[in-house]
């Protein structure tokens, strides 16, 4: 998402991440990262979690 511009759409549009092109990159690949950090992580708690323990499925 870094090449997408500014914007309050697409991307984390804070009011202060908004003011500045240079703070709009960073947050946005931060965001990214973060993301992508708790996407893995959900995928190997995957392969632990017992199905029945999630009875509200």
């Amino acid at each position: 998402m870094p090449k997408i511009k500014q914007n309050r759409f697409v991307g984390f549009g804070l009011s202060l991440v908004l003011k500045d092109n240079e703070t709009w990159i960073r947050a946005q690949r931060f965001c990214g990262f973060c993301f992508v950090l708790v996407g893995f992580i959900t995928l190997i708690f995957s392969f632990f979690c017992q199905w029945k323990d999630l009875s509200f499925v």
